[in-house]
């Protein structure tokens, strides 16, 4: 720990496989097998950030592969060790300076004494800090969307259409305004988020609900070089980059928005099968014939 605390040293989180990415526990294929006082680790981790650079990595793996998401544990592996490979570095459309690749371990061997926790209880690891990760990140996308509003005002200002600034405009001045709302609400989200895990115990991560982050306006621009442009491109990361910012990184949005709402049928006592059967939608001649 002393040399990533100190940044001698870096490390990465070996979870997401080329098969295994929302699914990345049940669709686990990476395998450690326990040979005396090493495992044995054959498997792929794929859009692995710091991956090219990382001295060692924090690896999840099957140890009981019969047992499911109950068989995985997790190691630190030196990735010097024979059988670690770095076997590509991926490019990217944002975020360059976060590197990514895809990694590989043929038959390597890792000691016993690098498991982290009890073995088939990487699970409990993994939660404990995956929803600080997500709480981490909230802030990072509320600075990236305050600068796209920065950017969105000065623009605005700047540019002139019919003889003034286009920020004269009333419909210029509502899109800044929706802006504005949704940031400040980003950072009411975000404090709230963190205050909640301000005193968290440590290992107890668990599931929690930190996973919001609204997606940033920014001028429409079709120059990829415009600082608006690369602040979105930056914001909202595709398929070929790492799990770690916003939209794409620590789970798809869809996926974060499937456990918020699992998280608030929880809170109010609701599950899908309470919940009662949905209410109709009346079209607008219904409307109109109930009115009169």
């Amino acid at each position: 720990m002393p040399p990533l605390c100190d940044g001698s040293q870096i490390g990465c989180l070996a979870l997401t496989e080329p098969g295994a990415g929302s699914d990345a526990i049940g669709s686990m294929a990476t395998t450690a097998v326990r040979d005396g006082d090493d495992y044995v680790v054959n498997g792929r981790k794929l859009y692995i950030t710091n991956g090219p650079v990382a001295d060692v990595a924090l690896l999840y793996a099957k140890t009981d592969p019969a047992r499911g998401a109950r068989g995985i544990s997790a190691f630190i592996v030196d990735m010097k060790s024979p059988g670690a490979t770095v076997t590509q570095k991926l490019v990217k459309m944002g975020f360059r300076g976060s590197q990514t690749a895809e990694l590989a371990f043929d038959d390597c061997r890792v000691p016993a004494a690098n498991r982290l926790g009890a073995e088939n209880a990487g699970v409990a690891c993994l939660m404990s800090g995956l929803d600080l990760e997500r709480a981490m990140i909230a802030p990072i996308c509320l600075g990236i969307a305050e600068r796209a509003l920065e950017l969105s005002v000065a623009h605005a200002r700047e540019r002139e259409q019919f003889g003034e600034p286009i920020a004269n405009f009333q419909m210029v001045q509502s899109r800044l305004a929706d802006m504005y709302v949704l940031v400040e609400t980003m950072r009411a989200y975000d404090y709230h988020c963190l205050a909640s895990l301000n005193d968290l115990p440590p290992g107890e991560g668990g599931r929690g609900a930190a996973h919001a982050s609204r997606r940033p306006a920014a001028p429409a621009d079709t120059n990829r070089e415009r600082p608006p442009v690369r602040t979105a491109r930056r914001r909202r990361r595709p398929a070929t980059s790492s799990a770690g910012i916003s939209s794409v990184v620590a789970g798809p949005s869809g996926c974060n928005h499937r456990n918020r709402s699992g998280s608030a049928r929880r809170r109010r006592g609701c599950t899908p099968a309470s919940a009662g059967p949905r209410r109709p939608r009346w079209s607008r001649s219904d409307r109109r014939q109930a009115a009169t």
